[in-house]
């Protein structure tokens, strides 16, 4: 439900004025009203509510700790949203305004004095940013390894561990406990259970392994369980198809994690241990799906250069973002076994023009990463130029791209798609839990943006009761109502030209006008009202003062 605000005791001064101008407004609010179904459109937010940028560039909101924004996550109850910036070496905080979406900047840790934070360890060219399923830590895979941060599950402020407990890298600097395979970690995620942390790291080639302990504390896996490598290297254990392991997820029944590796043109799959959370590979061509079968696994097709990977939330479905073919490819996953198997023809993946035998796609080059919304119904992934949304078949999890041009946003407009801003070289995208909006970080704009996650396409609707038609001499109530797929922004009143204020997160106002201390003649009540998307209705309501 929304969060509601609560009525202030004795009169503000807008209310004052208005009872000095003969009006009393008195607001009730209306019982949230159910959802439309979904149908997974994206709307960006308007104005400075549609995106934070590094300075305030682009016409968004200014922000702090986003050059080089390179990832998002929202917090497992959507309270909090987190960004990772490799040109600012931090992690920056937002607090989330449940409803619509809107964000505030709370604040940002970052390992270089350049940037105004809290000074920070563990974040230099930070990249990848998760949290725990219990809200309870925050972590950050950077070009020296990762870092480790508890966090308040009231505020959302995040604090770091003192000494070696706070981040871990391969040179110890910084004051880091040190670990192995972690040269460029690009990618971190936490097991559902809550007792693993995997780093994919892509000049490693590896997947490093760690338990988490209390507090969130992170401690290596020793010997070969704490990493698994594409390559001989620092006792781990040997896999295939990891090169340029650069992004990692684990499926929902922790059983299996999902490793997209950039230079092996491949996803590779892990079975993991659920005692200690070591990860050993499946054998023979069921341990991987590669561009042509390459390195004895499996066949696949659109899978060159691959940057993201994701399990859907029934586990029967891993989708995976190809920069290198410009496609989004869609796998059938075996809940018991983890095996996955690209679904056949066009359903296999939808690609830029089509190429590759996939269906055909729009603003899908570059497509870099995918997310999947825990309602199961939809997709989105981002590009170098945008975010896409994709409806999922609950059967299959085949995956369309939708036909509306309105449901694939762009910067500037590219490829008959809605015009969006603070999206070049689109990184991450990130789904609230409550399905009410998706976040979208952008390397080159150094931004992260807001979107609506749209019901049903409709206009905002403005309803007014009670405004008489005849003269009046007394008093009357006029109740407005508003209707709108999104959530609403702000309510706007005017008399006779006059302000009588606004008022925000709501539905329905109530105006009682005092007609005895109105001028005879005609007058006029108008009613504004926006909603989160930026859509605007304008009505306006005559009556007369009776002149006696």
């Amino acid at each position: 439900m929304n969060a509601q605000p609560r009525p202030r005791r004795g009169r503000s001064r807008t209310a004052a004025r208005a009872a000095a101008a003969g009006l009393l407004i008195a607001i009730s609010f209306s019982a949230p009203a159910r959802a439309a179904p979904l149908d997974g459109s994206l709307t960006q937010l308007a104005g400075g509510f549609g995106c934070f940028s590094d300075g305030g560039a682009r016409g968004c909101s200014a922000g702090r700790a986003l050059r080089g924004a390179a990832s998002v996550a929202v917090s497992p109850f959507g309270r909090d949203v987190y960004t990772a910036a490799n040109a600012s070496s931090s992690i920056a905080h937002f607090r989330r305004e449940v409803g619509s979406g809107v964000l505030r900047e709370r604040g940002c840790t970052s390992s270089t004095r350049a940037v105004p934070c809290t000074p920070g360890r563990g974040l230099t060219g930070a990249f990848s940013v998760a949290l725990s399923p219990d809200g309870r830590n925050v972590y950050v895979a950077a070009y020296r390894g990762l870092a480790v941060f508890e966090r308040n599950p009231t505020t959302g402020a995040l604090s770091q561990p003192e000494g070696a407990g706070g981040c871990m890298s391969m040179d110890g600097l910084e004051g880091c406990a040190r670990g192995r395979a972690l040269a460029s970690a690009s990618s971190v995620a936490v097991s559902p259970d809550g007792r693993n942390v995997y780093v994919a790291s892509v000049s490693s080639d590896a997947v490093a392994v760690f338990a988490r302990g209390a507090r969130g504390s992170l401690t290596q896996l020793a010997g070969a369980d704490g990493c698994i490598s594409d390559v001989a290297q620092e006792g781990c254990a040997r896999a295939r198809a990891l090169g340029g392991a650069f992004s990692v997820a684990v499926s929902p029944d922790a059983r299996h994690v999902y490793v997209a590796a950039l230079h092996s043109n491949a996803v590779a799959v892990l079975e993991r241990d659920r005692d200690s959370g070591a990860l050993g590979q499946l054998p023979a061509d069921d341990g991987c799906v590669s561009q042509g079968g390459s390195g004895g696994c499996s066949s696949g097709f659109g899978l060159s250069g691959p940057n993201g990977v994701s399990v859907s939330p029934d586990g029967r479905n891993v989708y995976a973002a190809s920069s290198g073919s410009g496609a989004i490819v869609a796998l059938a996953r075996d809940p018991g076994l983890g095996t996955v198997q690209q679904l056949p023809g066009g359903s296999g993946c939808t690609s830029q023009g089509g190429t590759e035998g996939c269906a055909a796609g729009r603003a899908l080059g570059g497509a870099y990463a995918i997310t999947t919304s825990l309602d199961g119904a939809n997709a989105y992934a981002v590009s170098s130029t945008g975010v896409l949304a994709f409806r999922r078949a609950s059967g299959t999890g085949a995956l369309t791209q939708f036909a509306d041009p309105a449901t694939c946003t762009t910067q500037g407009g590219t490829e008959q798609c809605a015009t969006g801003r603070a999206l070049q070289e689109a990184s991450s995208v990130a789904v609230a839990p409550d399905g009410r909006n998706a976040y979208v970080t952008a390397y080159q704009s150094n931004a992260v943006s807001v979107f609506a996650r749209n019901p049903q396409r409709t206009r905002v609707r403005i309803r007014v009761r009670g405004v008489p038609r005849r003269c009046i001499r007394g008093t009357f109530r006029a109740r407005i109502a508003v209707k709108s797929a999104l959530p609403m922004r702000r309510i706007r009143l005017l008399l006779d030209r006059r302000s009588l204020g606004s008022r925000e997160a709501t539905r329905r106002i109530v105006v009682r006008i005092h007609g005895r201390r109105l001028r005879g003649g005609r007058h006029s009540l108008r009613v504004q009202a926006r909603d989160v998307g930026g859509n605007v209705a304008r009505r306006r309501y005559r009556f007369r003062r009776c002149r006696s």
